[in-house]
């Protein structure tokens, strides 16, 4: 360490590399929020376009005659997001293998050896 610095140097410039950094993480956040507005629009946009789409072929419209136009069926409603459902079993119970072995345990004759 240099002895011309002093604590008070070194945290102005620790402050200033920070600040710098800082002002790169605020664009960034910024930059998200503008992301996830756009992408939200973009999926409004698709469902109204699927909508549009659905009621142009509901009035007679064939898909052919819309591709003609340049208007393609390549907006689609999202996909519903489904999860997978996942069962634990409850506190205490015995799995179905676990179980039949049991049972089979219990009714088999007893060692009188």
């Amino acid at each position: 360490m240099n002895a011309t610095n002093t604590a008070e140097t070194i945290e102005s410039s620790l402050r200033r590399v920070v600040e710098e950094r800082m002002g790169v993480a605020r664009d960034l956040a910024s930059t998200a929020v503008h992301r996830a507005a756009a992408a939200a629009a973009l999926e409004a946009a698709d469902v109204a376009y699927a909508d549009a789409y659905a009621a142009a072929v509901g009035a007679g419209w064939t898909p052919a005659e819309l591709r003609k136009a340049g208007l393609t069926q390549t907006a689609r409603r999202p996909a519903r997001r489904t999860t997978a459902r996942v069962t634990t079993p409850r506190r205490g119970a015995r799995s179905t293998s676990t179980a039949a072995a049991q049972t089979a345990a219990d009714e088999a004759p007893a060692d009188t050896n």
